[in-house]
């Protein structure tokens, strides 16, 4: 019986092996469970540490980033701007007389209104820590835009520079001054550019103007950096791009003083706006609340952005405009419609529309 017994169990374990190559379990893992401790009674079984449970995995943490772009200058400007501070602000039967405004904005370089300005971008957008980024004004836009994209595809690993810039300025908040723990990662999701901060131009089909793109899109690039031509191109295996980040320049209308006088002030309302302090309540009611809205439209300037093929192809709608609603179509008036569009558009690649301009339209001219 003794024998029939051991017979059983040495079948039962060449079984087990058996099942367990086949189902691609580890040997090691299968002959544990014949160890002598899986065997011992008393032995627990959930193994931890210090007679402690383990913890489950703590979640990771994901942090955008707003990339603060500042021109070297500004930072550098021990120069103390009133701001807001000198002002009565009046609104109905309410002042706030400048005390008040001193006791609330204490920043008086640009510098630290920058600084402020970047501890509101993580105040108000949760899970986002702000690094500023000092940049020469003779830096290159390929140098700014390879740094940028490692903020993207790395995130921020308190190293970033920008060529030969300083760096980054860490910022006093908590986070964002100390590097980001293991159990953390971080994205750019933002890029905002102060002062005179070098733009990127592409050059699309000879034509060449402004564009963040070069900031703002990392995967399926737009337009790619031609060394030879010192341009950015449009990107031929691009099929759909689009930026994965949202940017948004801050470039006061005047140059020297006068502009830094501007972006003070502009720096202190946009800090109202966002303060949630007892002190500055009396002093944000002017910045926080909007009654009314303003449309602002440049028409001069865009009028002379517009093409004039397709400006020649509106005029053309003001023109038929009656027949097309009432469906007052005919062979005679598709020819005429043809005929005209390779005239005018003719007459604008020769610069025949190069002196109209926007109010010179007369709908009886045709």
């Amino acid at each position: 019986m003794k024998i029939e017994k051991k017979q059983k169990l040495i079948a039962s374990v060449l079984l087990f092996l058996l099942m367990s190559q086949v189902c691609e379990v580890p040997l090691s893992f299968a002959s544990s469970i014949f160890s002598a401790d899986s065997i011992d009674s008393s032995a627990s079984t959930v193994s931890s540490i210090d007679g402690q449970l383990p913890k489950p995995s703590e979640p990771i943490i994901h942090w955008g980033i707003v990339a603060i772009l500042v021109d070297d200058e500004l930072m550098n400007n021990p120069t103390e701007y009133e701001g807001l501070t000198a002002q009565v602000i009046a609104a109905g039967n309410k002042q706030v007389p400048p005390a008040d405004w001193s006791a609330v904005l204490n920043s008086k370089t640009l510098a630290e209104r920058v600084r402020r300005y970047g501890l509101d971008v993580q105040g108000v957008r949760p899970f986002t820590r702000s690094i500023i980024i000092k940049v020469k004004k003779n830096e290159t836009v390929p140098n700014i835009a390879n740094a940028l994209e490692r903020l993207y595809l790395e995130g921020d690993h308190q190293n970033t520079r920008i060529g030969t810039t300083t760096g980054l300025l860490p910022l006093n908040l908590g986070v964002g001054s100390t590097p980001i723990p293991a159990n953390e990662t971080s994205k750019l999701t933002g890029v905002v550019l102060i002062g005179n901060v070098p733009l990127p131009v592409v050059n699309k089909n000879g034509n060449r103007f402004v564009s963040l793109l070069p900031y703002t899109d990392f995967e399926e690039k737009a337009y790619v950096y031609d060394s030879k031509s010192n341009d950015y191109l449009p990107n031929k295996n691009s099929i759909s791009s689009q930026p994965e980040v949202w940017n948004g320049v801050i470039k006061p209308p005047a140059k020297g003083e006068e502009g830094n006088k501007l972006l003070a002030e502009y720096f202190d309302k946009n800090y109202l706006f966002h303060c949630a302090t007892t002190s500055c309540q009396a002093a944000s009611q002017f910045y926080k609340a909007f009654t009314k809205k303003m449309l602002y439209a440049d028409f001069l300037n865009e009028f002379k952005q517009m093409s004039k093929n397709g400006f020649a192809n509106y005029l053309r709608y003001l023109k038929y405009w009656e027949d097309i609603t009432y469906n007052r179509w005919s062979k005679f008036l598709g020819q005429t419609a043809m005929q005209e569009s390779l005239d005018k558009n003719a007459a604008a690649d020769s610069g025949g529309l190069e002196g109209l301009q926007p109010n010179d339209y007369d709908p009886d001219m045709d």
